[in-house]
């Protein structure tokens, strides 16, 4: 049995799911220990432990301390059975990484069903999925789609399912349901087909460059950013450049608060500003927006949200017009 460390590199809940994703597809038992133990709570927290919870059920694997902050794990998979599954993660936990979790494993249950492997004791489940008989899974995920530290869904499905599809994966992603911190209970259904088998020859190139940042690439404030590059704020811009708030600003510019500010130009909070202008914040401003209770936001797809926020706050604003 393959034993890992926990505490190694930044010591967080990758070093876990990369473990359980390797463990499930070469069907090596491996034993961890230091869960997490560099992060300011330790051990299996809801994420981690619903990648465990799902990497065990797909793979009808044996389990030895998953429980919420456990900081040690013995994990034995089975077979991978592709089937049907619903992974709810229980809080605004991120639904991208118990993904990425079992997306491999997943996609290759057909390989892996046809390879030779060590026969495994019989293993109680309380539940079986309903298989496909073509090999494809389908995953419904309940928890965070946008949440900070971890890929959102627009990522996953505008970069990192466009590289995989590139390589040969087969996979689709619907959000049926955003979820953002702290609420969680957003719902991404997962579909994914069996890969075939194809010559290296015939598939996409793939090329990732190496790490940097290219010198033509635009740069936002910083020192040292170059005079060419479109810059926003920052000492040493060129003075054509809009400027946003600041003294010396060209007063032709539009200014968003601030001294010297054109009045004419919609303010957000601060004094002098024009009562016509929408206001928020500062004195005379409307009262505070009642937002949707957790479930509310039902048909709310990614950030769409934003518009149906914006069209809150003008009918306020109507109203407290009138």
């Amino acid at each position: 049995m393959i034993e890992i460390d926990g505490s190694l590199g930044e010591g967080g809940g990758q070093v876990l799911r990369s473990a359980l994703t390797l463990s499930t597809l070469t069907r090596q038992p491996v034993r961890l220990i230091n869960i997490r133990a560099r992060r300011p709570k330790p051990g299996l927290q809801p994420q981690h432990l619903a990648a465990v919870k799902a990497a065990a059920a797909i793979s009808a694997a044996q389990v030895e301390g998953m429980f919420q902050n456990s900081t040690a794990l013995t994990f034995a998979p089975g077979d991978v059975r592709a089937g049907d599954y619903r992974f709810d993660i229980g809080t605004a936990g991120a639904t991208s990484l118990v993904l990425q979790t079992v997306f491999l494993p997943l996609a290759l249950a057909s390989s892996l069903s046809k390879a030779e492997a060590a026969p495994t004791p019989p293993v109680s489940r309380a539940w079986e999925p309903d298989l496909q008989r073509n090999g494809s899974s389908e995953i419904t995920l309940i928890g965070g789609t946008h949440v900070p530290w971890s890929p959102s869904f627009h990522y996953l499905d505008l970069q990192w399912l466009p590289y995989l599809r590139r390589m040969g994966f087969d996979a689709s992603l619907e959000l049926e349901l955003a979820g953002f911190y702290p609420q969680g209970n957003g719902q991404v259904k997962v579909r994914i087909a069996p890969l075939t088998p194809q010559p290296w020859g015939e598939r996409d190139s793939l090329e990732i460059g190496g790490r940097g940042v290219g010198q033509s690439t635009p740069r936002i404030g910083g020192r040292g950013a170059g005079q060419s590059t479109p810059r926003i704020g920052g000492r040493g811009a060129g003075q054509p450049t809009p400027r946003i708030g600041g003294r010396g600003a060209d007063q032709s510019t539009p200014r968003i608060g601030g001294r010297g500010a054109d009045q004419s130009t919609p303010r957000i909070g601060g004094r002098g500003a024009g009562q016509s202008t929408p206001r928020i914040g500062g004195r005379g401003a409307i009262a505070p927006l009642n937002l949707p209770e957790r479930g509310a936001l039902k048909g709310i797809r990614g950030i769409s949200a934003v518009a149906n926020l914006d069209t809150a706050i003008a009918e306020r604003m109507r109203d407290h017009a009138l």
